[in-house]
C-alpha cells in the first residue's frame, strides 16, 4: 500500500504564494568574478556562485539552477559552468535546505526565502539585464515562483 504524500500549504498559509520579491537593479556595489561559496554565518552551504570577468561590463544573463533530491550546490553550477565565460552568465545555485526543495515535501517555505535573498545578493552586486531558471530531477520540476 502507497502511504498519500504529505498536504501541500494552502496558499492563504503563505501570503507571498511562493513569489519572488528580488527583482533586477542597479548594482549598489561591484561583486568579485570567479567562484563564490556563500555559507551562512554559521558555515552552512547556502549557494554557490559564479560571475565572469569583467564585473563591471555589460550586464550579465542570470541564470538560477537547482540541483535535484540529494544533490547539491555544485551539481547545478556544473550544469552551465562550462559555457559561462563564452556567454556571460552570472550563475547562482542555491543550496536546498533540506535533501529536496521544501516544495517537493510541503510546499513554498525556507528555499523560496533562501533564493529571493540569494537573488537580491546578485542584483545588489551585478548587473543583470535578464533573468532564467533551470534544474534537474526535483529541481527541475519546482515551478518558478517568479511573477
Amino acid at each position: 500500500m502507497v502511504e498519500p504524500a504529505p498536504p501541500h500549504r494552502q496558499p492563504e498559509e503563505n501570503p507571498r504564494h511562493g513569489r519572488l520579491a528580488a527583482r533586477p537593479a542597479p548594482p549598489t556595489a561591484l561583486a568579485a568574478a570567479g567562484l563564490t561559496s556563500l555559507t551562512d554565518p554559521g558555515g552552512a552551504p547556502l549557494a554557490l556562485a559564479y560571475a565572469p570577468e569583467p564585473v563591471g561590463g555589460p550586464p550579465y544573463r542570470l541564470v538560477l539552477l537547482l540541483h535535484g533530491a540529494g544533490g547539491s550546490a555544485r551539481q547545478g553550477l556544473d550544469l552551465l559552468l562550462p559555457v559561462a565565460d563564452a556567454h556571460r552568465l552570472l550563475l547562482v545555485a542555491p543550496q536546498a535546505v533540506a535533501s529536496s526543495w521544501d516544495l517537493v515535501g510541503e510546499g513554498f517555505g525556507a528555499d523560496v526565502r533562501r533564493i529571493d535573498a540569494l537573488l537580491a545578493m546578485a542584483f545588489a552586486g551585478h548587473p543583470v539585464a535578464r533573468v532564467a531558471f533551470g534544474g534537474f530531477s526535483d529541481g527541475a520540476c519546482t515551478p518558478s515562483p517568479w511573477a
